[in-house]
């Protein structure tokens, strides 16, 4: 069972990475571009996963206390409407990984929304049909699992699948189910199988690999637009500047004008002033018309003024778009030193991807060298179970053949050999044993001393057991008498019983463990095997029953066998 359900902690992060996200506001307030910002913002959210990763599990523990429906229902119709936007914009910039983990959440958001009461859901405006529900989930889940095998996408592939077994499970989809859960069985042999493994790791680490190189360019290529921005706006500014200082310049002839005609017209004041002295008798007109000239001076010096008063403006508004300058370059600065920590991120990333591949590498072919010694010792199946399992359980096969084989006066003839010739020949002799075995698909148990032991028809069933073993049991009997025709006493004679009917088979000990068989039918082949003779096959009736119409036999009689009474006995030709 799981600690939190899906919903309840895809839901209310949602809150906290808002609250985060303020945080970060208030800390970047000061900064005079909104582009800034919005590049600061972002960075501390990747710098700082961990921190967000603990803000987002405070809510989801105390969620997990227990919630009404009504409240689990808001939680749920929440997560729809944050999950829908983080899918359209994972769409929106080719992130294929965070679209398999959007489309997921989903899933198992309309999972739960099946689980709920109809009259809640109908309470936030969904489709409270619990089977259309399901079947969203499971489409949902589909989405995800193709994204995340075009990607290699593990984890998520591994999720998807075993979210959708459960959804179609819920719905009722038995068949679909199964099929899931076989594709599911598949996907945990694929993560076994180092070469299966090998190919999802270099999907995942190409899809990795496209997704920062597209990144990187499309960084580059807003660094340029905005590189082209800026130049086009200090052409812009630089052009105003031009136009600016030609009005300032047209003002200062505009000055040197206006300073010509007042002095212009404080010489007619003079002039006027001398012609009053000379004429003070003149009529009122003179007066009034010296007052009208000395409100004219006034007028045109108020004029002057303004206009000084005008080109002091001009000269501050030219001071202002200096600055404005300088905090451009500022920010150009800061968009390359920017771009190289990037790099410099991406590059430790990639540093480190690769020193983990490394280390998977090393595990997985430790796993595949204990395998390989692992079937060395058990059969196959065998060998498969105890490596799912831990264990292995006792089988009863009831139609199998017993061979056994036993080389002739062998303590007399290793007597006159060196301890390593004697074991060199068991080697040569029993090498080709297996060779011969392994044509005819028959399981070797053991070797005790110079006895050989096999079986064929364990652990998986064959119909033409006994035949197998009679023709592996001649080609034994013409390769020892081969090699006595050209050593001589430098190698064995050999005797050999086969014996058919059911056994019980099974791995016995912890230690050294071993696959063995055990019943009468091991019994009686071994008895075979004491009452032949040298370079001679003999078999029980049982075995000559099976393949009496494909091999010639002799019959012996019956001949008394050690514990088992008369027993018949035949010759293998």
């Amino acid at each position: 069972m799981q600690l939190f359900d899906n919903h309840i902690f895809r839901t209310s992060p949602t809150y906290y990475i808002d609250g985060y996200l303020l945080i970060c506001i208030k800390l970047t307030i000061f900064n005079t571009k909104i582009e800034q910002f919005s590049r600061s913002a972002k960075i501390i959210l990747k710098v700082n996963k961990l921190l967000l990763f603990v803000l987002l599990l405070i809510p989801a523990i105390a969620n997990a206390q227990g919630k009404s429906p009504e409240s689990e229902m808001q939680d749920l119709a929440r997560s729809i409407e944050s999950e829908s936007r983080t899918l359209k914009t994972a769409q929106g910039q080719g992130d294929k990984k965070s679209e398999a983990h959007a489309l997921g959440n989903l899933g198992s958001i309309y999972m739960g929304i099946s689980k709920q009461a109809p009259e809640v859901i109908k309470e936030f405006g969904l489709n409270p049909d619990k089977k259309v529900n399901q079947d969203k989930s499971i489409d949902y889940f589909n989405k995800s699992i193709a994204i995340s095998d075009e990607i290699g996408y593990k984890d998520q592939l591994k999720t998807s699948y075993q979210e959708l077994y459960a959804a179609q499970k819920a719905a009722g989809y038995v068949k679909d189910a199964a099929a899931t859960y076989t594709k599911i069985l598949a996907l945990k042999h694929a993560i076994l199988n180092p070469t299966l493994a090998k190919e999802m790791e270099r999907k995942q680490l190409q899809y990795e690999y496209n997704k920062k190189e597209d990144s990187m360019r499309r960084q580059q290529q807003i660094a340029e637009e905005r590189a082209k921005e800026q130049a086009q706006k200090v052409n812009e500014q630089s052009q105003q500047l031009t136009q600016q200082q030609q009005q300032l310049q047209a003002s200062n002839q505009t000055l040197t004008a206006a300073e010509k005609e007042r002095q212009a017209a404080q010489n007619a004041l003079q002039k006027t002033q001398t012609d009053l002295t000379l004429e003070k008798s003149n009529s009122e007109e003179k007066t009034k018309e010296l007052t009208q000239a000395e409100a004219t001076a006034a007028l045109q010096a108020a004029n002057l003024q303004l206009q000084q008063s005008k080109l002091q403006l001009q000269q501050d508004e030219l001071q202002m778009k200096d600055k404005a300058l300088d905090e451009i370059k500022k920010t150009r600065y800061l968009y390359i030193v920017g771009i190289l920590v990037l790099l410099a991120f991406c590059a430790l990333i990639y540093r480190s991807n690769k020193i983990q591949k490394k280390a998977n590498l090393a595990v997985l072919n430790e796993k595949k060298r204990s395998e390989e010694l692992l079937l060395n010792i058990l059969p196959e199946e065998v060998a498969a179970e105890l490596m799912k399992k831990g264990f292995t359980d006792a089988k009863h096969f009831y139609d199998v053949t017993v061979l056994f084989t036993d080389f002739v006066n062998f303590t007399t003839v290793a007597e006159t050999m060196t301890p390593e010739k004697l074991v060199g020949e068991l080697h040569v002799c029993f090498k080709a044993f297996d060779m011969i075995l392994g044509k005819y698909h028959i399981e070797k148990i053991k070797t005790v001393g110079d006895a050989y032991l096999a079986v064929s028809g364990l652990p998986v069933s064959n119909p033409n057991h006994a035949a197998d073993i009679a023709a592996a049991a001649i080609e034994i009997k013409d390769f020892m008498a081969k090699r006595k025709t050209e050593l001589g006493n430098g190698t064995f004679g050999i005797r050999i019983g086969i014996n058919s009917g059911n056994v019980v088979a099974g791995i016995v000990g912890v230690r050294k463990f071993s696959y063995d068989i055990w019943g009468d039918t091991v019994n009686i082949a071994a008895r075979m095997e004491q009452n032949s003779e040298e370079g001679k096959i003999n078999i029980s009736d049982s075995t000559y029953q099976l393949i009496k119409d494909k091999y010639a036999c002799v019959y012996r009689g019956k001949i008394m066998a050690k514990n088992k009474g008369d027993i018949d006995m035949y010759y293998l030709n």
